[in-house]
């Protein structure tokens, strides 16, 4: 005996009242496989040939600020695949998610550059979490001429063997942006900012020829020679 059920719309519309669900979870489960195997086999540019910037702002647009660093990246180390932006929200010290956010990024070693507050940049450079900059700048690498850079003196902050906090010695490890005003063409804020490299970079030959050729980008005197998101 064949049986036969005949498919209306009140049998379609009873399914999708009772069924509903099972749909949502079939296409969230469908989303996040596809997402996870883009995740898995789209091609990431290896860690020498890549820069990553990440840099606190309220304002800028990864697009933007990408568009901007092109032409820097691809003069100053064209031998590199890509310079991306990260930005992070500068959501203040008592914002207990943001905190965690950047000291993730720092403790994955993840990002190369960092563009960070006064109060982030003083706090990981004491934990050494950059590299020292004046030897670099005292020999021409880095070309700091014009900047104020007492700022960017910071204190390491070692323990000893009581777990007693030591004070160990300074060195620059970020460079004051409050005269770096060409950010300012790729809408991020540059007052009160600092410029640093990550200890764990691991590509300190491409990092840092492209970190002085940032500095000169947007080495500009005053607010008056940029206008309408660009330098002059």
């Amino acid at each position: 005996m064949k049986l036969e059920t005949k498919l209306t719309k009140s049998r379609l519309k009873d399914h999708f009242s009772y069924g509903f669900w099972k749909y949502i979870v079939a296409t969230v489960l469908v989303i996040v496989a596809v997402d996870l195997l883009y995740i898995q086999t789209a091609y990431r540019s290896p860690e020498h040939l890549r820069i990553d910037f990440y840099l606190q702002s309220a304002t800028a647009a990864q697009e933007k600020v990408d568009a901007f660093l092109e032409p820097i990246w691809k003069s100053a180390v064209p031998q590199m695949e890509t310079v991306e932006s990260v930005i992070i929200l500068p959501l203040g010290e008592d914002d207990y998610m943001s905190q965690v956010q950047l000291l993730t990024y720092l403790a994955a070693e993840q990002g190369d550059i960092y563009l960070l507050s006064t109060a982030d940049f003083k706090r990981f450079a004491a934990q050494g979490a950059f590299i020292p900059l004046e030897t670099l700048v005292a020999d021409g690498t880095i070309n700091a001429e014009g900047i104020d850079l007492g700022k960017g003196y910071v204190t390491l902050v070692d323990s000893d063997e009581e777990g007693n906090e030591v004070l160990v010695e300074s060195h620059l490890f970020g460079i004051p942006a409050d005269d770096l005003h060409g950010f300012l063409a790729s809408e991020v804020n540059n007052r009160n900012m600092f410029l640093s490299i990550t200890y764990n970079n691991n590509n300190d030959e491409n990092v840092i020829p492209f970190f002085s050729a940032l500095i000169d980008a947007v080495k500009v005197a005053d607010t008056e020679t940029v206008s309408e998101g660009t330098v002059k």
